[in-house]
């Protein structure tokens, strides 16, 4: 199967460019955000219905800017990880050849782009109160309001598409890549494949805290994030983790009947040979135990902790700027 146009794309970038994370944030960032500066959009403070709290379009226009760039960033540092999980398990194991059937539903991202973009247009663009006329005072806030949304409700379909079909190929190559419960650290690339995605979600959702830069928080500015940002946690996350955790639970409940098998079958003497056999049985089965049961070590573990707090401290950060910015007023 043919790698899709996204895919081809950030894979150019990743061999072109040195440091494509911050070339790909720079090219979405920069021209948006120079637009609504240089045209004024940024605060609208003469412009009705804005001029009553300009803050609130800055912040509108400050999360359109940096959300899609951050989600395309996000995007190409997971191809980048992704590509060389992949790799490396197909070197160990030619026969898997996951190539071809990596992206063997990628035709479905455009379909994932027209439904993102719908959900954009008719539900988060308040229409209302805009203006395209060029005469009209509101035209430059405006289009950079609907352009910004148009880019981000873009990117959300690309990438959550492609997320689910990398999460969906690394769901099956968990069923088919060898493993050694002795070295662990070979599987940790499925682990970081969910951890990635999770910084991504979460990062989002401290991003569209940009909203209430005007020291006013409205939920109906959240609720879309939501519904995109807590189904995609509870499915892409685990989605390339789970096959390859229950091969390695199965494997360790099969070594250690195993081992079980053989301590019932040794010698009970309580000295000599026998039992120093029984103790290194028993030894070994404790070894098992403690083994971990996920494709990720401690430092994995650690960051998924961490980021959950991601978007708890960006709202506390927001909270405390507004109850600091209210006493100097």
């Amino acid at each position: 199967m043919s790698e899709p146009f996204p895919i081809i794309l950030v894979n150019k970038i990743i061999d072109r460019f040195s440091r494509p994370v911050i070339v790909t944030g720079s090219v979405l960032f920069l021209p948006l955000f120079l637009f609504v500066v240089v045209s004024g959009a940024i605060y609208p403070d003469t412009v009705e219905p804005w001029s009553s709290n300009p803050l609130e379009i800055t912040g509108l226009l400050l999360m359109l800017a940096v959300l899609p760039a951050y989600l395309m960033m996000c995007f190409v540092a997971l191809t980048r990880t992704n590509n060389a999980t992949f790799k490396f398990h197909n070197s160990r194991v030619p026969d898997l050849d996951l190539s071809n059937s990596r992206y063997k539903y990628s035709g479905f991202w455009v379909v994932s782009v027209i439904a993102a973009l719908a959900f954009g247009i008719f539900y988060n663009i308040g229409w209302f109160g805009l203006s395209f006329d060029l005469a009209d005072p509101r035209f430059y806030v405006s289009v950079a309001i609907v352009l910004g949304q148009l880019l981000l409700w873009l990117f959300v379909g690309i990438v959550m598409c492609m997320g689910f079909i990398d999460g969906l190929s690394f769901h099956k190559l968990g069923k088919l890549v060898p493993i050694n419960l002795y070295n662990l650290d070979e599987l940790n690339g499925f682990g970081r494949a969910g951890l990635n995605t999770f910084l991504m979600l979460v990062g989002s959702l401290a991003i569209v805290t940009l909203q209430s830069i005007d020291q006013v928080f409205r939920l109906e500015n959240y609720i879309n994030a939501f519904v995109v940002v807590i189904p995609g946690i509870l499915i892409f996350v685990p989605l390339p983790i789970w096959s390859i955790h229950r091969r390695i639970r199965a494997e360790k409940k099969k070594l250690i009947v195993a081992i079980n098998e053989e301590i019932e079958k040794a010698s009970k003497a309580l000295s000599g040979e026998e039992l120093r056999e029984m103790n290194d049985l028993i030894h070994r089965r404790e070894q098992i135990l403690k083994l971990r049961n996920w494709p990720m070590d401690l430092t994995i573990v650690s960051r998924f902790a961490l980021y959950v707090f991601i978007p708890p401290l960006a709202w506390t950060g927001a909270a405390l700027m507004e109850m600091y910015l209210d006493r100097i007023v």
